[in-house]
């Protein structure tokens, strides 16, 4: 690694071209594989602006489609760009130059459809943290839909194309996460609140991210669906529920009983469940999910609490 996430993130304009430059150096020398992946996204994110001119035309500096190493990354971005209700070729869609041609669609579409088996090979062999998880979850996804399909509430063609869009979604939230957590050595964020660890890991990211956002992947589940609001920053989630966590036990307290935590964001009400288990002598809460209450067995769960400001937009119920 030569830059942090936040290093990369911080850089002005005028400073880009240092670390486009050793990157590139990189690139060239077969060290690339030595990159985290926030660095791989840093630099493909940038190389794809950049523009020479050849016979009195301006054309990209660098076909992405003919790097193999920015697999991950043009498939991720062709994910952003034609994901609606499901994963759309055929509508207009448009990209940073605009309207994107018929003929870059189809490229997209062909490479999109070659990369998807791919990376449903991957989820398969479940190997390593993210796509141990990752598999567990499409699965739930995927079979849930199936009892949507076979109760008739969905086509058959919406079921096959809401199943493309969950493994589309899915590869967004393994991108993000990696992101995030492939350049720290341990795959979680924690806090000490009394004697207790409180942690954030890839479970946590990936079971909070699947089920309680994505509108597109998840409306006809019936499920929760968090609101966008500032309290939670979505590049920095981990960090954003950790300190939901610590402001509320600024006024609570926690035990080895504790099971959820509740909240009022922005005048709606929210639940972060957690999970106490002892390990090499550490007592230790993971983060398990976090979402916005509709159930009436969630909702029940706030009265006769305390209510405390926490902040402007925060109030904490115990």
């Amino acid at each position: 690694m030569i830059y942090t996430r936040k290093e990369l993130q911080l850089l002005s304009f005028k400073e880009l071209s240092i670390p486009l430059g050793r990157y590139m150096h990189k690139y060239n020398h077969n060290e690339f594989k030595k990159l985290k992946m926030h660095e791989k996204d840093f630099f493909f994110q940038h190389i794809k602006l950049l523009y020479i001119d050849k016979e009195c035309k301006r054309i990209p500096a660098f076909n992405l489609r003919k790097m193999r190493e920015a697999e991950e990354y043009l498939f991720y971005t062709i994910i952003l760009t034609y994901t609606n209700s499901f994963i759309d070729f055929d509508s207009t869609s448009y990209n940073y130059r605009g309207k994107i041609p018929a003929n870059e669609v189809r490229k997209d579409k062909r490479f999109f459809y070659e990369y998807i088996n791919k990376w449903k090979n991957q989820v398969s062999l479940k190997r390593g943290p993210y796509l141990s998880e990752i598999s567990i979850a499409i699965n739930q996804k995927i079979k849930g839909l199936k009892n949507i399909e076979e109760n008739t509430q969905i086509s058959l063609q919406s079921y096959k194309n809401k199943c493309t869009l969950i493994w589309a979604v899915f590869f967004h939230i393994y991108y993000k996460a990696k992101i995030y957590y492939d350049e720290k050595k341990k795959k979680y964020d924690e806090i000490m609140i009394d004697k207790f660890i409180v942690r954030f890991d890839i479970y946590s990211f990936i079971h909070i991210m699947s089920r309680h956002y994505y509108t597109n992947m998840n409306l006809e589940a019936g499920i929760s669906l968090n609101s966008m609001t500032s309290i939670i920053n979505m590049e920095e989630l981990p960090i954003s529920i950790l300190n939901l966590i610590k402001q509320h036990t600024s006024f609570s307290y926690l035990t080895q009983e504790t099971e959820f935590l509740l909240f009022e964001i922005d005048g709606e009400k929210y639940i972060i469940w957690i999970k106490f288990r002892k390990t090499d002598n550490h007592a230790i809460f993971q983060v398990r999910s976090f979402y916005k209450c509709k159930e009436q067995g969630d909702l029940n769960k706030f009265c006769n609490k305390r209510r405390f400001v926490l902040s402007e937009k925060i109030i904490g119920y115990y």
